[in-house]
């Protein structure tokens, strides 16, 4: 029996160990050809990181180029319809003076050209800046944070003027999402002598990332993938934009060149016709170095992000881009560390006073379960904000607590399950406090009830599968 609970006993420890190995160092695996933790990393809120918060203003000279662009078309089809007209009077009319009076009306429409030309480009103007393509704009903003995977944001949009105003988390990332978040959209394939366009943002249908490891190491790909009427177009031009030989053995290469917003993407003719729709462009270079490949990645990443999503109706620049300091600067979150391993070092010396031998295994368990927590914050995608750290500190408290309890009533020789479920019931009005909180649009009340709803939670569960075994075991062996 002692051989037993004694097995019994480092099952549990070693089991609690584990997992707090894995909470606090990772899960290694390789990916891509290099060793990353699959474990998702802490959220952090504003309030511990900082925050960026940035302008977006409506661009008037390319939106001026736009009305100038749509009046230009206009007119084109005026002056040719105004011809067609004047043709058909013409030949229809014998008669000098219908000729002089529509000759009368054509100099007169000259005459006023110009006036009419700028009260246009106004209209025009005004049926661009729009509140519906504000709100637009706004919308495929959002979506393409959604796509990077920012969800702790706030935007709003000026009304009079479109201006958007961003606050989002700052990270390693931060400046290279917002490269991306500004760009118009327009993805385009023409031909790289005659600037004619082939292909069009109209034409795709998605864009997806793809890898490619081989003993060099892994290359990244960005999968743009057209729609039914883009699969066909695609074909047709990837017969037409091939290498040729002619009788003399000179080849010639008739090439397409892929834009975004104007910026090149890439320069290439097609080795083979393309009949699936889908058309691959490698990013960078085959790389076995773990920065490197990363920074691939997220550059496919942002492309696919700006693919994805529809087309700006105007086109944004970047007008204000500055950095907000975090409430807990880098020196108070370190004190704050401190202070918490020390009270944790006080309750597990107080474990092992009052409990002597047997007080081991239970410091142990209340190790377990900050590590369990803290698994519990990642995997939930919890923000680390000062709620979310107090929350904590009263979880771990309340767990101190309980444990002691339970330990209390089992010297005591107590029913131990009465005592975790007189504990629980004790707990129910700080569950609902905690639930309403969750629901809070404030992030440092929602994380606060979100961290302490699976904190009261997990203390439950906890005692009653592993504080409440260990003791059990104990009790069998003596």
């Amino acid at each position: 029996m002692k051989k037993n609970s004694v097995l019994k006993i480092l099952v549990i420890v070693v089991a609690v160990i584990l997992i707090s190995l894995i909470s606090f160092v990772g899960i290694y695996k390789q990916k891509h050809g290099v060793m990353e933790n699959i474990l998702p990393d802490y959220l952090l809120g504003k309030d511990v990181s900082g925050y960026r918060m940035v302008t977006l203003k409506v661009d008037e000279s390319t939106t001026k180029e736009e009305t100038d662009e749509t009046n230009s078309e206009e007119k084109a089809t005026q002056e040719n319809t105004s011809e067609d007209t004047n043709t058909t009077n013409t030949e229809e009319n014998t008669n000098t003076v219908e000729e002089n009076e529509n000759n009368t009306v054509d100099e007169n429409t000259a005459n006023n050209t110009s006036t009419e030309g700028n009260t246009e480009q106004e209209e025009t103007k005004e049926n661009i800046l729009t509140k519906e393509n504000f709100e637009k704009s706004k919308e495929i903003v959002q979506n393409r944070m959604k796509y990077a995977n920012i969800s702790e944001y706030n935007i709003r949009v000026n009304e009079e003027d479109g201006t958007i105003t961003l606050e989002l988390p700052e990270n390693t990332r931060t400046d290279e999402v917002l490269q991306y978040l500004t760009l118009k959209g327009d993805f385009t394939i023409i031909d790289a002598d005659t600037k004619e366009v082939l292909l069009s943002k109209n034409d795709l249908k998605d864009a997806t990332i793809m890898y490619y490891p081989d003993s060099t190491g892994t290359t990244v790909y960005l999968s743009i993938n057209f729609n039914e009427e883009g699969t066909k177009k695609l074909e047709d031009v990837s017969k037409t934009y091939i290498e040729t030989t002619d009788e003399n053995g000179e080849s010639t290469k008739k090439t397409i060149t892929m834009q975004l917003d104007g910026q090149e993407l890439l320069t290439t003719y097609f080795g083979e016709t393309i009949s699936n729709g889908q058309l691959q462009i490698s990013i960078g270079n085959s790389t076995k170095d773990a920065t490197e490949l990363n920074d691939y990645i997220n550059n496919a990443s942002y492309i696919a992000m700006v693919l994805n999503n529809d087309m700006m109706p105007l086109t944004y620049t970047l007008d204000i881009n500055q950095y907000v300091s975090a409430y807990i600067n880098q020196d108070i979150l370190k004190i704050i560390i401190i202070v918490a391993v020390v009270i944790m070092a006080i309750l597990i010396i107080y474990l092992l006073v009052k409990y002597k031998a047997s007080g081991l295994c239970d410091a142990i368990a209340f190790i377990g379960y900050l590590a369990l927590l803290m698994l519990i914050i990642k995997g939930t995608n919890i923000y680390i904000t000062l709620g979310s750290m107090a929350a904590t500190a009263v979880s771990l408290i309340i767990q101190f607590i309980a444990m002691n309890s339970v330990l209390k009533a089992n010297k005591e020789k107590r029913n131990i399950n009465e005592t975790i479920l007189n504990t629980t019931i004790m707990l129910i009005p700080i569950y609902i406090i905690a639930i309403v909180f969750c629901f809070n649009s404030w992030l440092q009340l929602s994380s606060f009830g979100a961290t302490m709803f699976w904190g009261l939670l997990l203390s439950s569960i906890y005692n009653y599968l592993v504080v409440k075994n260990i003791l059990v075991i104990k009790s069998e062996d003596k």
